[in-house]
């Protein structure tokens, strides 16, 4: 049994009080006296006075019971259930990151049991993590329930509940009963029929956490310059120990402090020959995985090889310190993987290099081709390539191109002709300036050398969808490459993989150098352990143990109170006892 206002319950409870100090004040029996004995009694010494005490009786019993049973319906019970047995069972459980804090999981997996051991199957389990997953679909037999549930682990940030529970209905169907199991810290709106189970173990208020880390190269200094954004999500200020580790060896310490609710940039020089730096905190609280962020120390510089001509991309690339550009020709060009992109300038070429490909003014295919003209840019839409640059109403010459192939993204329009795309083809990224910036006035704008440079890196990753996909999420390979994990052996010629755990990656293609990349645990949703129901609707539903889903008992406690009181009239009802004395 769980109780929605417990403390107004015990505060109704202190009506004992008053009860007892009645009771210890009781009158004594009326005595009647008989005149024949009158003289006789005054022979006998007066009684001495004894010190009251409260008496074991049946009245005080019920006087006790009608306050606790009126103490017990204010405190609102419900049954502690978490529904009656039922037949199909969707379980969605809640595998944020922020579950892993103090007891949040262990509670969550008992309470996820318990729905399982209610129902009679079939069984269907989503995780609710990065990305909804269906780990079991209508599974007929509960130890594989069971044995799903024991496998999930806490781990992502930016659960949608919304997408869990519709993932959860198609595969259960809608008959099946509906049961979301979370620490309230996800956003969405859960469907009325839902028993919404709220665990929230573990102490949430003194939770710090390194937020994020990276790192950049200072081509001037010959250092490498490392960040991170520490958080305090405490009530009170608090100072917290930090430190910066490079390759395993302690490079700095130092003592923040950081007001309540409080965010801010660290700062390090690290040496240039560090592979791997490590922001530490000592911070000894509820969520341990969030005290620590990884990042890698940026090594060599990209290498690019530039094929043909055009002083716009040339001054472009030069003014990029973190490039290292080599001139080649179609008969010199590259294919050892050594160049990590490779910039063309209307050159055809035959067999392609490996890495991605940067086209400025190719030479257009014969569906897409078109007379060259000039038109002002009109529309830079919102790819990463272009968003926020200033290219609008540029003037663009040389255009050949009327639209992107299918395989392609229009990142950059000048009237009705497509100026520049970008997209995968064959497990390549690439991405074509379809017009001569040497022409019009684009190469003069801010934006242009900007577009060039975000190219580059957009281009420097062509293995991965994403340069850093978030914890929990899977990543699927644009080709096949070898993967290496935290705390795992290397997986041959995979074509995906599970982002499970916070630590350093690394992938190897068949050409090119390797990819590293860093996961952390940090995220201002998930590290910010205060429990945060899921709407405003729900908030009414009963929270603790097993929120929402036993039936309410007040009514039941008020009836007893009622006949309990109904009892005591009648004891008071009945003739009053007289003590007579002889």
């Amino acid at each position: 049994m769980t109780f929605a206002a417990p403390l107004l319950g015990l505060a109704a409870l202190a009506s004992w009080l008053p009860i007892l100090w009645l009771h210890r004040r009781r009158r004594e029996a009326p005595i009647a006296l008989v005149p024949s004995l009158a003289p006789w009694l005054a022979l006998v010494a007066p009684p001495v006075p004894r010190r009251r005490r409260i008496r074991a009786t049946w009245l005080l019993a019920i006087h006790l019971a009608i306050a606790a049973s009126l103490a017990a319906a204010v405190a609102r019970p419900a049954a502690l259930s978490l529904g009656p047995p039922a037949g199909a069972l969707a379980l969605v459980m809640d595998a944020t990151t922020s579950m892993a804090a103090g007891t949040r999981w262990s509670d969550a997996e008992a309470l996820a049991l318990a729905a399982i051991d209610t129902a009679r199957g079939p069984f269907t389990l989503v995780s609710l993590g990065a990305e909804p997953r269906l780990v079991l679909a209508r599974a007929r037999a509960s130890t594989e329930a069971r044995a799903a549930v024991a496998r999930l682990q806490p781990v992502g940030a930016g659960g949608d509940v919304e997408a869990a529970i519709g993932l959860a209905r198609a595969a259960a169907g809608p008959a099946a009963r509906l049961v979301v199991v979370t620490d309230g810290g996800v956003a969405g709106v859960v469907p009325p029929d839902a028993a919404v189970v709220v665990t929230a173990g573990g102490d949430g208020g003194a939770n710090a956490a390194v937020l994020d880390a990276a790192s950049t190269r200072d081509p001037e200094r010959g250092e490498a310059r490392v960040t991170a954004r520490v958080a305090n999500f405490a009530a009170e200020a608090r100072d917290i120990p930090v430190t910066l580790l490079v390759d395993g060896e302690r490079a700095d310490q130092q003592v923040v402090a950081l007001g309540p609710r409080e965010s801010r940039t660290l700062a390090w020089r690290a040496r240039p020959d560090g592979q791997v730096a490590e922001v530490r905190l000592a911070a000894g609280d509820a969520l341990a995985m969030d005290d620590v962020a990884l990042a890698w120390l940026p090594g060599r510089p990209l290498a690019v090889q530039v094929v043909g001509a055009s002083g716009p991309v040339a001054r472009a690339l030069a003014a990029d310190a973190e490039l290292a550009v080599e001139e080649a020709g179609p008969a010199t060009l590259r294919a050892d993987g050594a160049a990590d992109v490779t910039v063309v300038v209307s050159t055809p070429l035959g067999r392609l290099p490996p890495g991605g490909i940067l086209w400025v003014a190719p030479e257009a295919s014969d569906d897409t081709a078109a007379p060259p003209t000039e038109r002002r840019v009109v529309s830079g839409g919102d790819h990463p390539l272009v968003a926020g640059l200033d290219l609008a109403d540029a003037l663009l010459g040389g255009l050949t191109v009327l639209e992107a192939p299918g395989w392609a993204e229009p990142i950059l329009m000048a009237g009705d002709r497509v100026a520049a795309y970008a997209g995968v083809r064959d497990g390549r990224r690439h991405v074509v300036l379809a017009f001569d910036p040497a022409l019009g006035d684009i190469a003069q704008r801010v934006g242009f050398p900007l577009l060039v440079r975000r190219a580059i890196r957009w281009l420097a990753a062509p293995a991965l969808g994403a340069s850093t996909p978030p914890l929990g999420s899977r990543v699927a390979l644009l080709a096949p490459a070898d993967v290496e994990g935290p705390g795992r052996d290397r997986v041959r010629n995979a074509r995906g993989f599970e982002v499970d755990r916070p630590g350093l990656y690394r992938l190897y293609r068949a050409a090119g150098a390797p990819i590293a990349f860093a996961v952390n645990a940090g995220d201002a949703r998930e590290s910010d352990l205060s429990l945060r129901l899921l709407t405003a609707r729900d908030a009414a539903r009963p929270s603790g143990a097993a929120a929402g889903a036993g039936r309410p008992l007040w009514r039941a406690f008020a009836v007893l109170a009622l006949l309990l009181a109904a009892a005591e009239a009648a004891w008071r009802g009945s003739p009053p006892r007289s003590t007579v004395r002889r």
